[in-house]
């Protein structure tokens, strides 16, 4: 599924949960339901963060690039300094370079994976000694990374969903081709819904 695809696709999932689960959701004002919404989109985008073309990757690369050049030239020119940081704060470097990991790991495996999305809560778990995501935040990102991966299940290039432990691509009884006319019609379908759902928010 195309980017567009997965933006109507998260929006889509994200009024549905704001419709389904309003007393679980600690969302109750305007604010709060924009910042749920575009974290959702943001989470819709997330599982192609290991494509350098897609809208993230072309974002992401670049950081992740100066990142790793980054951490060898300080490997080179303070060498003691840095093996010193690095085992003193190793919880944050690793939170630093997971998401460089993903950045470069092969497109539509790992990212598109249950793994992706059990590593992803795990993430959550250990950035929160640093920093206080709000859990409605952490809730729509989620919701987000399924809705992306969920679109790409509906497409005939299917997605591993037992990745690593199996490369087997799983897709759902009917699917279509990515970009196709039938992506599009849904995606109006899609669009359609949305806004008659956000009119019941």
């Amino acid at each position: 599924m195309l980017a567009t695809g997965h933006q109507v696709m998260g929006m889509t999932w994200g009024i549905i949960a704001l419709t389904i689960l309003p007393f679980t959701l600690p969302v109750s004002d305007p604010l709060t339901t924009i910042l749920f919404l575009l974290a959702v989109l943001f989470g819709a985008y997330l599982p192609d963060i290991d494509s350098p073309n897609s809208t993230i990757g072309r974002r992401l690369y670049p950081v992740a690039l100066y990142i790793i050049a980054g951490s060898l030239v300080s490997l080179y020119l303070f060498p003691e300094l840095t093996k010193g940081l690095y085992a003193n704060y190793t919880p944050v470097v690793v939170a630093i370079f997971i998401p460089v990991i993903l950045v470069f790991s092969t497109h539509r495996t790992w990212t598109h994976s249950l793994s992706f999305i059990m590593t992803l809560v795990l993430y959550f778990q250990l950035i929160s000694r640093w920093l206080t995501i709000p859990d409605y935040i952490q809730i729509a990102i989620l919701i987000g990374v399924v809705s992306h991966i969920f679109g790409d299940f509906i497409t005939k290039q299917g997605v591993p969903l037992l990745y690593p432990f199996s490369h087997r691509r799983f897709r759902f009884i009917l699917t279509f081709r990515t970009g196709s006319i039938m992506e599009k019609a849904l995606i109006l379908g899609l669009l359609l819904l949305n806004v008659y759902l956000f009119m019941g928010i």
